[in-house]
């Protein structure tokens, strides 16, 4: 299981980790990309994707409160106990604390 919060936190060390678990080489061009539309994007880039086109690489990573509007929280509560029991199979590298 990846974290997206630990691939802003560090990018580099979250990919490398991925990358190991799956048996592919890291490779530094993937921790940044030129900006614009990809021919992969889809049908729906238009719609979606206008903050990824422009982008160039990992936004810093920025916690946010509960963004969750509350007539979603039934939604979150079936969901959580499958996060955690994922949680154990994070990837993450034995020399970082948590954060």
């Amino acid at each position: 299981m990846v974290d997206a919060a630990d691939v802003l936190r560090d990018p580099r060390t979250t990919l490398t980790l991925l990358c190991d678990a799956l048996g592919i080489s890291f490779d530094e061009s993937m921790l940044s990309w030129p900006a614009g539309p990809r021919d992969t994007d889809g049908v729906w880039a238009a719609h979606w994707y206008a903050g990824a086109e422009a982008s160039t690489g990992f936004a810093p990573y920025s916690p946010v409160g509960d963004p969750l509007p509350p007539r979603l929280r039934p939604l979150l509560d079936r969901c959580l106990p499958y996060a955690e029991a994922l949680a154990p199979y994070r990837l993450r590298s034995p020399s970082h604390e948590e954060r």
